[in-house]
């Protein structure tokens, strides 16, 4: 009889072994469940953290280019606001007639 006392005792550890073997795989797949839910979770904030810098960095681009093309407006007025006052200049400082080469030479050398 001492086979079937053995076989009971290796059934009793087989079933404890499984029992504990189920508890462990039970306790692994919660904890797994938790992490797959933390990543998502980290997974979901990152993403909603990159859509912020995003549109903060389009928000500082929009912003420098705004800032840029009023800029270029201002130049633009300024170089207009210039070459309005070179044509009053030009106009307002017309020769009377073109000297000949031998009148500015007679002229520099009058002037000596």
């Amino acid at each position: 009889m001492p086979c079937k006392d053995m076989y009971g005792q290796y059934s009793a550890q087989a079933e404890m072994d499984a029992g504990l073997t189920k508890l462990l795989k039970g306790k692994y797949e919660e904890d797994l469940t938790a992490a797959t839910q933390k990543l998502s979770s980290l997974k979901q904030e990152t993403r909603h953290i990159f859509d912020i810098e995003k549109e903060n960095k389009k928000t500082i681009c929009t912003n420098k280019i705004n800032e840029l093309t009023a800029k270029i407006a201002q130049l633009d007025e300024n170089l207009a606001s210039l070459d309005e006052q070179i044509q009053r200049f030009k106009e307002g400082h017309k020769p009377s007639r073109q000297s000949s080469p031998s009148e500015i030479e007679e002229e520099c050398t009058h002037n000596i």
